[in-house]
């Protein structure tokens, strides 16, 4: 989680993406900066308070607080992703020109060959469905 969600996907946005709308200046994106920015923050703080619980030795092991962390980091994903989907990713697109866009990309292509690694987000993907097979079967 730490690294597909915080180093790769919250690195594009805070490194390159809010930067460059911030620079555009584009109408109400502030307010939605702030607010991503403050979800990325909390996410952090669940993330790490999950690690906490699964490394603890087991039988020190609290696991109502490993899952109360994890079911409210997945509620704040489940909003922050429709934040994005349809508020940041279509101000973006309709304000931010094709060359800025393109700029943008290179940069995230960057953050992944150069910060994840060659081939990661593909293993992570793999990795994800994988685990979906495994735990979000239909009951």
């Amino acid at each position: 989680m730490r690294v597909f969600v915080d180093k790769c996907h919250h690195t594009k946005e805070e490194a390159y993406l809010f930067p460059e709308m911030e620079k555009s200046d584009i109408p109400d994106s502030r307010e939605l900066i702030t607010s991503l920015k403050n979800e990325h923050e909390e996410g952090r703080q669940y993330v790490s308070r999950i690690e906490r619980a699964v490394s603890e030795k087991e039988e020190h092991r609290e696991l109502p607080t490993l899952v109360e962390n994890s079911r409210a980091y997945i509620q704040l994903l489940t909003l922050h992703i429709d934040k994005e989907e349809n508020n940041l990713f279509p101000m973006a697109d309709a304000y931010l020109s094709q060359v800025v866009q393109k700029d943008l990309l290179e940069s995230f292509e960057a953050v992944e060959t150069e910060i994840i690694g060659p081939g990661k987000h593909e293993e992570f993907h793999r990795w994800l469905h994988a685990m979906g097979e495994v735990y979000a079967k239909p009951r």
